[in-house]
């Protein structure tokens, strides 16, 4: 073999070496990634199972105004609360004492409103409430009388992703009515009291601190 040939030999061969460490490079790279993104699919899915849903509708009490709250979603509902208007009087609070509800637990809450109700409602007499919990990530999730369901949420640059927002019920309330001419009136509304019927026992576990964190 000639000394050029030899040298073209020695040339390919370290540029094979470089393109096989290359590869390598990039087939690790590429698994890396599916593990990722495998890992990050797994624990959305993880969450979705511990997901609170709120379930609320207007009922009739002993000749009161109530609203009955149930979670229907498979995890537990922190902080659950409400703010409904009727005509021109609000009803805002935090159901029940210990502020949690388990999958298929629920709340009545009895609404101290004193307007009688007309038998024909306009359009802007209509019922508006708004229902909200967090979950166990400290997520808030909001609800609407007719079932819509937002979880509001804003960038962070700091964290490079979407993370929660919490605008607070009223917020919430002017967000998921938007355009609706009676919530522009929502500062101006008298507060009214309520009372409930909380069935809740919390003497059993509710979650514990090997949960996965928020």
């Amino acid at each position: 073999m000639s000394v050029h040939s030899a040298k073209l030999f020695i040339g390919m061969a370290k540029d094979v070496a470089m393109w096989s460490a290359a590869v390598s490079a990039a087939g690790a790279a590429i698994a890396a990634f599916f593990s990722w993104r495998s890992n990050v699919q797994t624990r959305a899915a993880a969450r979705e199972q511990q997901l609170p849903y709120l379930h609320a509708q207007l009922v009739d009490v002993r000749g009161q105004r109530a609203v009955s709250i149930e979670n229907g979603g498979p995890g537990i509902a922190k902080g659950v609360g409400f703010l409904v208007i009727d005509l021109s009087e609000r009803c805002a609070g935090v159901v029940p004492p210990a502020g949690f509800l388990r999958p298929g637990e629920g709340v009545t809450v009895e609404m101290h409103f004193t307007i009688p109700r007309p038998q024909h409602l306009r359009d802007s007499q209509k019922n508006y409430g708004v229902f909200y919990c967090r979950d166990l990530y400290e997520r808030p999730h909001y609800w609407t009388l007719q079932g819509e369901h937002r979880v509001f949420t804003r960038f962070s640059w700091k964290r490079l992703r979407r993370v929660p927002r919490y605008p607070g019920v009223e917020n919430a309330m002017r967000s998921l009515y938007k355009g609706d001419e009676a919530i522009d009136q929502l500062d101006r509304l008298r507060e009214v009291g309520f009372s409930y019927e909380p069935s809740l026992d919390t003497s059993g576990r509710l979650f514990s601190s090997s949960d996965p964190p928020g």
